[in-house]
């Protein structure tokens, strides 16, 4: 795989990328649980798919550092090497970084829902029990 395979795949999934941040920095309402099952839904039905995005940017990423170490030699440090291999690489790891951070956010995002839902139906339990 060759950095313009790598180009590719980005220029094929930036859009995506794109509108599910968006999505994932979308505020929604509290107060109504409805609007919250349906966000819930809509961003658990993008996590496999970003899974599949983020698989593919880290083989692109193990590749391109295969393929862009500097060989050892008296005049270049491992530091050195290092250093040259984290420049080469920046643009892979930026996107392994983004697509993990968003399936990171994703997780958290369903968990606080989950526990919010969760508070919710003991408050309404709780109500209930008052009334009988």
């Amino acid at each position: 795989m060759s950095q313009v395979d790598f180009l590719t795949y980005v220029g094929q999934n930036e859009d995506y990328i794109e509108t599910v941040g968006k999505l994932l920095t979308h505020a929604v309402e509290s107060e109504n649980i409805q609007p919250l099952k349906e966000h819930l839904t809509l961003i658990l039905a993008h996590r496999a798919t970003l899974v599949t995005i983020a698989a593919h940017f880290e083989r692109f990423l193990s590749r391109a550092r295969k393929e862009l170490l500097v060989p050892k030699s008296k005049e270049v440090t491992d530091k050195d090497r290092s250093v040259v291999l984290e420049d080469a690489t920046s643009d892979h790891q930026y996107w392994c970084d983004i697509v993990a951070g968003f399936i990171s956010t994703i997780d958290r995002q369903v968990s606080s829902t989950q526990t919010l839902l969760s508070y919710e139906k003991k408050a309404l339990s709780q109500l209930g029990e008052g009334n009988v």
